[in-house]
């Protein structure tokens, strides 16, 4: 199943949730991240239920610090 991450094209290996899909990605499930899928806000809490479909886009965030 192929969707857009971060702007790039990426194949899932299979139809799943958001929460398995980063987790297959490397996003580890404590890390502080948000994540939006066509261009709609992710609550946490909702990754687990959000079922990824076919040409999803999908930004991923990751908090950073500096000045």
């Amino acid at each position: 199943m192929q969707v857009i991450v971060n702007g790039e094209n990426r194949i899932l290996s299979k139809e799943c949730s958001l929460a398995d899909a980063l987790q297959e990605w490397g996003y580890k499930s404590d890390m502080p991240i948000a994540v939006a899928v066509n261009n709609k806000v992710i609550p946490k809490q909702n990754h687990a239920i959000m079922m990824l479909a076919v040409g999803n886009v999908i930004e991923v965030l990751i908090p950073m610090q500096g000045g």
